[in-house]
């Protein structure tokens, strides 16, 4: 099936616009070479945990938020708002009650329907986990969004050159062991980015994916050419400070670049670097 240039919104819900804690409960696709717009939103038990954490939720607001907002989805399709770019300023930053619509952001699919799918689970399914408690697998979901927001995300697992992959299976032409990685991609230097979310309260936790990360960084750039590889590690949050130096230390002996994500300084340099990589590779 040939690509087609999509256009995505994503649909908030506010329970207080002062206080800017949206919740995101659905996505938009629309495809303007066909003219096809569709939807998905969280419904019934799904949605109403995803905002169960919410003070203020009225549910009544809510069902005629998004009762109003499927009837405007309808009317836009009815009317003539298939130009260019009517249809996209229309809908963007557009609110029905406490639900606002975001701007829109572009992506290229070969099949809309999965591409819907696949947005749906990135933006809206993975922050239903409830709670306080922090997954194993929080920073690595942080990571997977920022990569698809900045379009550097790629579908499946097999190795790009112009985007990173999640999850990618790589053999080792070292010990011809076979890693999961977190994230990464192969344009003349195999990238990989490893994540060790800190945030954990269970140290076994946190020594266990500091200790794999180190490992699968180590056996991936021993089968590989000096300066071909390039093996990252992202942190997020601290344990307790003897812990968390000993396991920086234990990262940085085996990464190329121990970033820390919950700093903004350490995270805007680490963009910077993705995105020169990326371009030297494209130039």
């Amino acid at each position: 099936m040939a690509q087609q240039a999509c256009e995505y919104f994503v649909a908030r819900y506010y329970d207080n616009p002062v206080r800017q804690e949206p919740k995101n409960i659905g996505i938009i696709l629309w495809v303007p070479e066909t003219r096809l717009v569709t939807n998905r939103f969280l419904t019934g038990m799904d949605l109403r945990k995803k905002l169960a954490g919410l003070p203020e939720l009225d549910t009544q607001v809510l069902h005629d938020s998004l009762n109003d907002l499927q009837k405007k989805l309808v009317d836009f399709q009815q009317r003539d708002f298939w130009g260019d770019s009517f249809f996209a300023k229309g809908l963007a930053d557009l609110w029905v009650g406490n639900v606002e619509i975001s701007s829109p952001r572009r992506v290229v699919s070969d099949n809309p329907n999965n591409e819907l799918r696949f947005l749906f689970e990135t933006f809206v399914t993975p922050a239903k986990e409830q709670g306080s408690q922090v997954t194993g697998y929080q920073l690595k979901q942080d990571l997977r969004v920022e990569l698809q927001d900045r379009s550097l995300l790629a579908r499946g697992r097999e190795l790009r050159e112009d985007r990173f992959v999640s999850d990618p299976e790589i053999k080792s032409t070292h010990s011809g062991a076979k890693h999961r990685v977190d994230f990464a991609m192969q344009n003349g230097v195999l990238r990989v980015i490893e994540t060790v979310d800190m945030r954990k309260k269970n140290i076994q936790e946190i020594e266990r994916e500091a200790f794999g990360a180190a490992v699968k960084l180590d056996d991936l750039r021993r089968g590989v050419s000096r300066g071909k590889f390039e093996g990252l590690t992202l942190v997020a949050g601290s344990s307790p400070r003897s812990d968390r130096n000993y396991f920086l230390k234990v990262l940085g002996s085996y990464a190329d670049d121990v970033v820390d994500y919950s700093d903004e300084a350490d995270r805007n340099r680490f963009w910077k670097h993705i995105n020169r990589a990326i371009g030297s590779h494209a130039r």
